[in-house]
């Protein structure tokens, strides 16, 4: 395993679970050396990518970092294994619901649009819904779920747009090879071993940590943002279950197929402490989408989820209890 044990994600090193199976280089997926260190010991038939730089917000300030690791990076790894001559069996990368940016949308006529990156004008005029054209007051109605078989790729953050050039570079890499494939792509993952300190990465996380300093909640946009939230378990057997199909190529949303507001999300937190209502304010974060949530249809054949949101909450809560105590 290579990770770089970035501390947006690892933010204390003492309380990283690791296993003495996994023989870990500590280190950027960048760096060829630790490519040529870890490949002149292994070769293996089975790789699975999850390293990324995942900050939507941050991504459009960090731009070097998110191409750099997500784009760059990828490309090392794969130089890495052809120089290798290790070309593996099966190969996973975990790309985003951020590949779809805002997404398709129905308009005030009913007809299905694919929506267009919302206009920072328009945001600071808590214009929320994006539009569906350059017309500045094309505004569209109500959002539809992702489905990678129907929605197009359009991503609006430069996150987004590094997960699509990923998606696009394995493709081709894994025909030329005779890989087989699977591509995931998750709408909001949440659970016990989420870092519970870094707000970009985890509204969910930000919204408990405010609630046990009995801090009020704000919740941003009129508190009509919609999410996807899927648990880590069930993201992990979705990512098993994804190696296993003998298909050359497997693309799958990995969600519950449930749209729940931000509101609906920060009442349930606050309901859990007893303390008082969120407060409902008109900020927003920029490179931010309004509506992301899968449909079921875009599932992977045989997969679904078996955690709902009621029963997760509780654990990610304790897990974040714990990890301040």
């Amino acid at each position: 395993m290579i990770d770089n044990l970035l501390k947006q994600v690892h933010p204390i090193l003492s309380k990283l679970q690791t296993s003495p199976k996994i023989d870990t280089y500590v280190g950027s997926i960048s760096d060829p050396k630790i490519w040529d260190a870890l490949l002149s010991k292994y070769h293996p038939q089975v790789l699975i990518h999850l390293a990324a730089e995942t900050s939507t917000g941050l991504s459009s300030i960090e731009i070097d970092t998110h191409t750099g690791t997500n784009v760059h990076g990828m490309a090392v790894m794969l130089s890495a294994l052809i120089r290798h001559d290790t070309i593996p069996q099966k190969f996973f990368i975990s790309s985003s619901r951020a590949v779809y940016g805002e997404g398709s949308w129905r308009d005030s006529h009913g007809v299905l649009v694919s929506a267009c990156a919302r206009r920072l004008a328009n945001l600071s005029a808590q214009k929320w819904n994006p539009s569906g054209s350059d017309a500045i007051d094309d505004y569209l109605n109500s959002p539809e779920p992702h489905n990678w078989q129907d929605t197009p790729k359009k991503p609006t953050s430069v996150y987004g747009l590094t997960k699509a050039f990923q998606e696009d570079l394995a493709i081709l890499w894994a025909e030329a090879h005779s890989v087989s494939l699977s591509i995931l792509r998750f709408q909001n993952v949440y659970g016990p071993g989420q870092t519970p300190t870094n707000s970009y990465t985890g509204i969910l996380g930000l919204f408990v940590r405010q609630a046990m300093q009995k801090n009020k909640l704000e919740v941003y946009e009129g508190g009509g943002i919609i999410r996807d939230f899927v648990f880590i378990s069930d993201v992990v057997t979705a990512i098993i279950e994804s190696l296993a199909k003998p298909e050359p190529l497997t693309i799958a949303d990995v969600g519950s197929a449930r749209s729940l507001t931000l509101l609906e999300i920060a009442r349930m937190v606050t309901e859990h402490y007893k303390i008082p209502e969120p407060q409902i304010v008109d900020k927003y974060r920029v490179g931010d989408v309004r509506a992301a949530y899968c449909a079921e249809a875009g599932w992977l054949p045989g997969w679904r989820p078996a955690i709902p949101f009621e029963e997760g909450l509780p654990l990610t809560i304790d897990y974040i209890e714990n990890f301040f105590a």
